[in-house]
């Protein structure tokens, strides 16, 4: 409830009227400044409690956030105008936000067991991030990064005015490099269900923990409840320690797949699985908006927001205001609200999108970009699922083809993508023999590859040029003409393109099993190509196709992936830090030299290796022998400590 401030209270030249909120450190009130004819305007003025003036630590918190906000001018950063001492009291005074908090939209929407709209999410979500990505993003005046940290991301710090514009407040316990450490060591600083992993266990926090904040009220959005609740605080802390997303698995089956993909990555328990920055997840969800043909419009946030009835009265009396009041934040709810069971999307719902051409959902569905709950217009009126039109239909039930899935805490392991270690992790995959189900993310990019006791037998992939479809045409093996019409034979639901293609007679079996047999294999191989991301692999897991063989041994196929795609120049980098470690024979993991497919030079230069005794002598020694060039030589030796035939204890190379 609002409170009136003491009569004709002043600060300064403000005076003080309703207070809108009182938070740990500080209160804030609506101020008005009176002008010359008749002016006024409102501001929120916010000051430090008179408990903890006398307070230095309290004080200069106050004084460091008035700095840096006053220095951080933005479109979506509250904005503050002016800072003053009056009669021994700090005040600060910002841009009055005339509207309404997400966390009073968050109740709002879930009490009415409704949703966001997608687009709606989407763009407030966005505007956070661009505030985040400016703060994170600043400089002093000789330019030297400041390295701020919000690390109070949460749902009552995110103020929507009543024209839809979104704005981020409160930076009063930001971290910043050029700050004094106003934080105990272990310290807990941050909304209970809105901290990063690292922020629960009083870990140093870079600007990938704004990134997770940001992640749970996106989340929180699209499932309309609490992310991380629990029956009291440490249960909430442990939830959010391990990066628990059963919530989200449970409540957010109708979250479109691209864009619970992105929600995932940006909630990684690691801060490097997550986007790198605030700037780069605000791209992944412009470029989902895009695809989708969501339009983030402030204007249909504020003619959303009107059409609920929830804004407060003109008057002031019940304005938005920073910090958030305590009655107000989801804090205390989280403890203990349940999820609610969600029904259909109340109005203004999104609008379904028209079907497009059979052939493109079958490309879309193909390409993980179309999901099973994914909502068409219908020809003749209404909406249906595409998993209830012909062909995606199909395609949607087969394993292969089901993007996103499975999530990520049932993987047997999951590892980072880097240029060293890629090789080496599907060696050893290939070595042992595994049967499952290795997937490769990097954003909205996707590679299902199904292993069948170390060999690659299927592969699927996000990417549209590497359809079979798309390749024949490019390739010129097959008319354009009998390609359409095999494409839309296939969209009605009939049997596999290649099949349609082979009994049309517009392509010989045999053509079909070799440009099937080069499909699997690029899409194997481009794999090496990637230099972050994540891998995840899920034991004994079949994709259900019909396995396709491969001309190289699978061992010989990874060896294939370096040499295509690790230029030698980045495996001389990659080698040169343990260049000058002694070498030894591995173990191979179950890998023979045949195994690897090596050239013949490269098999010299491994078979050397051990008695060359350093990776530096190996290659000095074949070229000054003249049986292996620089390229054969380096190659090998990273071929061979990747299969494990060789191993370089003392570089931690095993």
């Amino acid at each position: 409830m609002v409170e009136a401030a003491p009569s004709a209270m002043r600060l300064g030249p403000y005076v003080l009227g309703e207070r809108l909120g009182l938070g740990g450190m500080a209160e804030v009130f609506v101020g008005r400044r009176a002008g010359p004819h008749g002016f006024a305007k409102r501001f929120a003025i916010k000051r430090i409690l008179p408990e903890l003036a006398k307070d230095q630590r309290f004080v200069a918190m106050f004084i460091d956030e008035a700095r840096i906000c006053a220095a951080l001018q933005h479109p979506n950063i509250v904005e503050v105008v002016d800072f003053g001492e009056s009669q021994g009291e700090l005040f600060m005074a910002m841009e009055y936000v005339d509207g309404l908090s997400l966390a009073r939209l968050l109740r709002h929407v879930a009490s009415k067991r409704s949703r966001f709209p997608i687009p709606i999410a989407l763009l407030i979500a966005r505007s956070v991030l661009r505030a985040l990505a400016y703060a994170h993003e600043a400089t002093d005046e000789q330019g030297r990064p400041l390295g701020l940290v919000h690390r109070d991301v949460s749902p009552g710090n995110v103020l929507i005015s009543r024209q839809g514009a979104v704005k981020l407040a409160d930076f009063g316990i930001v971290r910043g490099v050029t700050l004094d450490r106003r934080t105990d060591p272990g310290e807990l600083k941050g909304k209970l269900g809105y901290m990063s992993p690292e922020q629960v266990i009083g870990a140093e926090v870079d600007p990938r923990s704004d990134v997770f904040a940001v992640g749970i009220l996106l989340a929180e959005m699209l499932i309309a409840c609490p992310l991380f609740a629990g029956k009291d605080e440490l249960e909430v802390l442990t939830r959010i320690h391990e990066a628990n997303l059963s919530t989200f698995d449970q409540h957010g089956q109708h979250v479109p797949m691209e864009l619970a993909q992105i929600v995932r990555r940006a909630l990684a328990r690691e801060p490097w699985q997550r986007f790198p920055s605030a700037r780069e997840f605000a791209l992944a969800l412009e470029s989902f908006a895009v695809r989708n043909d969501h339009v983030l419009d402030d204007a249909e946030l504020a003619r959303w927001v009107n059409v609920l009835g929830i804004l407060p009265s003109v008057s002031g009396v019940h304005s938005v205001r920073t910090p958030v009041r305590a009655d107000e934040h989801p804090t205390t709810p989280i403890l203990e609200r349940q999820p609610l069971p969600l029904p259909a999307i109340h109005p203004p719902e999104p609008r379904a999108e028209k079907r497009p051409p059979g052939t493109d959902l079958l490309e879309l569905v193909a390409t993980g970009r179309v999901h099973a709950n994914t909502e068409f217009l219908a020809t003749y009126g209404g909406v249906r699922r595409a998993s209830e039109l012909a062909g995606a239909a199909e395609l949607l039930q087969r394993n292969a083809f089901r993007f996103g899935e499975p999530p990520l805490e049932r993987a047997s392991f999951t590892a980072s993508i880097d240029a060293r270690t890629l090789p080496s992790r599907v060696y050893q995959l290939v070595a042992s023999r595994a049967t499952g189900l290795l997937i490769a993310r990097n954003g909205d990019q996707e590679r299902r590859i199904f292993l069948v006791e170390g060999a690659p037998r299927f592969v699927a992939s996000s990417v549209r040029e590497e359809l079979i479809g798309v390749r024949l045409l490019r390739r010129g093996v097959v008319d354009p003409d009998k390609l359409a019409q095999a494409l839309d034979l296939r969209a009605r639901g009939a049997m596999h393109l290649g099949e349609i293609l082979v009994s049309m007679g517009a392509l010989p079996e045999s053509v079909l099993q070799h440009e099937l047999t080069e499909q699997l294999e690029h899409r194997f191989v481009e794999l090496f190509s990637w230099r972050n991301g994540m891998l995840a692999f899920f034991s004994d897991m079949k994709s259900g196709e019909d396995d396709i063989d491969t001309r190289l041994p699978p061992a010989g196929l990874v060896t294939r992936g370096i040499r295509e795609e690790y230029s030698i120049d980045e495996i001389a980098a990659v080698l040169e830090p343990m260049s000058r470690a002694v070498l030894v024979r591995g173990d191979g993991r179950g890998l023979s030299v045949g195994d690897l497919a090596l050239a013949d030079a490269e098999a010299v230069a491994l078979a050397a290796a051990v008695g060359s005794g350093t990776v530096s002598r190996l290659v000095a020694s074949a070229e000054k022998q003249g049986r292996a060039t620089r390229a054969d030589a380096l190659r090998a030796a990273f071929v061979g400590l990747s299969a494990g035939l060789i191993a370089a204890p003392s570089a931690k190379w095993t």
